[in-house]
């Protein structure tokens, strides 16, 4: 398939072209210096700020719910004097909301607890918890309001609450984090959508899905099946579906890993994507942009139905706008027709029309042949075209949860980084802004936070430090060619955590360490690395902490067969002799057989540091381990790992086992 090289801005590729020389100035350059230090950052007596996550609305009484994930609250406010009625403190991190449909009733997700707490909203009590998974995040009722599901991301699997019994009866594993949830209607299913891909780059195997979950009739157990989203998906966000269960909108991000970085007349390098599902015939009916050829729509987060499921509000948490899109007129043109003048686009000559032939090419390949629906994932012009998508400010900062009040025929979003809830009209005019509590001066680690997660820092609003790393700085799951260590070498995305303890950064070596990387990180972004950004950006990261893994126990003791393994980690498999310290590298560089030739710094990789592995998949530099035991049983021909090669299937079991909790 042919992908049109006017989708991306002259000024945009000239851009990322100097972009490139810079980067690699930085890697060679700078790099004797060899910076490992750790910036200054009191984490200790921090303000406790404003955080909201999730939103929903009591549309009769004029109500509003807000979970806050830092401040560890539920908020009750009233959504026209803007007066807080309530401020419920919670345990671990507030997340996921739903409601009963009466209102009487309010579940949250206590994310950092591993329990969702039951609320009476008229009493303002949690009246009961249950105990589900590790990090819960988000949650559904089904239709009778007798069971919850709910997901919990990074133990890879979901829990089924029965209500009525108080507690968990049954969890299904799902294929990777598990993130948002909703039921479909009129059915007893439920769509689910994983945050990363599974599966190693570069292979058939590498998948991005939407997990459908159907009851079993007897309700002990689930069916599961998976709707898979274009290749490059990832950060899959959250999940609409009309009232009768036919089509599904989900919101992710569409990397372009399949041409090096520098190859930007293809496409953008990541591109924010809406997907809609035919739940019907059970498969992808097509992927549009979100962006236009001059402005990002960067990291798109929540969505809603609005007027009679005639529009689509969607949230960039990038840069802190809100998007509507016109379901009813798009709709229509994926089936041939232009709804003003109600007749066939095709044959429209420039001069003739009041739209330019090149803007019109995309939809006259798809009336003529339904498979060019295909090429919409690649089109920056589609929806901006025909004014089938309309861009407004969101009156707050990092916008997230995003309803639509029927009453009131408005829509509310709430912002992570302001604190605060926005009443837009339909047609995209502020309203009210209302504060959800005090908000404290952000401290350098809360700046940090905010431009880490800022797409409107960069070029065109192109991304965020947070489109490639998210869920706070963790990897993408996906594999690309940029240009600091030379094209034809990809590599996929590390996670940030304890980054300021490597030196030198990247697979092979070659930025100096932790302050070059965060610097190189602005240039990445056509923006400016200025002191104070770069300094902002390093405490942010400096404070995040890896998460117990799911694997440990509660009290985070290792059972029997992760003891062998620790044993063998340390001992036989002489793990320990590059994976040392406390995080698990001795920072050289090894020959580990997986080099295919000489390029930049050769054959060698650094030794990766082993933390979070349970969530950092696929391995290895290029990703080509699928899973920790493939590591050693598929990519270790030459034995370079450790002894690792001289383990019994059994042993092998054992280490990974151990390797898990790290």
């Amino acid at each position: 398939m042919s992908i049109p090289s006017n989708y991306i801005s002259k000024q945009f590729f000239r851009a990322t072209i100097k972009t490139a020389f810079v980067l690699l100035i930085i890697g060679f350059v700078v790099l004797p210096l060899r910076l490992n230090s750790k910036p200054e950052s009191k984490a200790e007596g921090r303000p406790n700020y404003r955080s909201p996550f999730a939103l929903q609305v009591l549309e009769d009484r004029s109500l509003a719910l807000v979970t806050d994930s830092t401040y560890g609250s539920i908020i009750k406010v009233d959504l026209e004097s803007g007066k807080i009625l309530g401020d419920l403190q919670l345990n671990g991190e507030p997340r996921g909301l739903v409601m009963t449909r009466d209102g009487s009733k309010a579940f949250v997700a206590e994310s950092m607890a591993w329990t969702v707490a039951e609320i009476d909203v008229q009493a303002w009590k949690v009246t009961r918890r249950f105990e589900v998974g590790r990090r819960p995040l988000d949650l559904a009722l089904d239709s009778k309001e007798q069971h919850l599901l709910v997901t919990n991301s990074v133990g890879h699997d979901v829990s089924w609450v029965s209500l009525s019994q108080g507690k968990t009866i049954q969890t299904a594993k799902l294929p990777r984090e598990p993130f948002f949830v909703q039921p479909i209607p009129k059915s007893s299913k439920f769509l689910v959508g994983n945050l990363l891909p599974v599966g190693a780059p570069g292979t058939s195997n590498l998948k991005t899905v939407v997990t459908t979950l159907k009851i079993n009739s007897d309700g002990d157990g689930f069916t599961q099946s998976h709707l898979e989203l274009p290749i490059g998906s990832s950060a899959v966000r959250q999940i609409e579906i009309d009232s009768e269960g036919h089509r599904a909108y989900v919101l992710h991000t569409l990397g372009r890993i399949q041409v090096p970085a520098t190859q930007l007349e293809r496409g953008w390098v990541s591109t924010n994507a809406l997907t809609i599902f035919d739940l019907k015939l059970n498969k992808r009916w097509v992927t549009v942009l979100l962006d236009s050829p001059e402005l990002g729509a960067s990291d798109p987060w929540g969505i809603t139905l609005a007027e009679n499921e005639t529009k689509l509000w969607i949230s960039l948490r990038g840069t802190h706008e809100v998007v509507k899109v016109h379901l009813d007129q798009l709709h229509q043109y994926l089936n041939g027709v232009d709804p003003e003048h109600n007749s066939t686009l095709i044959g429209a000559q420039s001069g003739s029309s009041r739209y330019r032939s090149e803007e019109l090419a995309i939809w006259n390949r798809i009336f003529e042949d339904k498979k060019y629906l295909e090429d919409l994932e690649y089109d920056l012009r589609a929806l901006g075209t025909f004014r089938l998508i309309e861009r407004f400010p969101s009156g707050v900062k990092g916008p997230l949860d995003i309803k639509w009040n029927k009453n009131t025929e408005e829509v509310l979003v709430v912002g992570r980084f302001s604190g605060t809830l926005s009443r837009i009209s339909k047609e995209g005019k502020l309203i009210k802004t209302l504060s959800l509590g005090h908000q404290p001066k952000a401290d350098l680690i809360r700046r940090g936070e905010e431009l880490f997660h800022d797409a409107t820092i960069s070029f065109q609003n192109w991304l965020s430090c947070a489109t490639c790393h998210p869920d706070d700085g963790r990897n993408d799951g996906l594999r690309w060619d940029l240009p600091n260590d030379g094209l034809g070498t990809p590599q996929m995305t590390r996670s940030l955590i304890k980054s300021y303890m490597v030196a030198p950064t990247t697979a092979r070596g070659v930025r100096a360490g932790f302050k070059v990387s965060s610097t190189a990180g602005f240039l990445f972004l056509h923006t400016s690395p200025t002191k104070e950004r770069v300094s902002e950006v390093m405490a942010y990261l400096t404070s995040i902490e890896p998460e117990p893994s799911p694997f440990l126990a509660k009290d985070g003791k290792l059972n029997a067969a992760q003891k062998r393994g620790k044993v063998l980690f340390e001992g036989e498999a002489d793990c320990v002799k590059c994976h040392k310290g406390e995080i698990k590298t001795d920072l050289e560089p090894h020959r580990i057989g997986t080099a295919k030739r000489q390029d930049v710094g050769g054959n060698k990789f650094y030794t990766p540091k082993l933390l979070e592995l349970y969530r950092t998949a696929p391995f290895l530099h290029d990703g080509r381990a699928a899973t920790l035991k493939d590591i050693f049983k598929i990519h270790n021909k030459e034995g370079k790992h450790g002894e690792a090669d001289e383990l019994s299937d059994d042993e092998l079991d054992d280490l990974v086992e151990y390797l898990k909790t790290l």
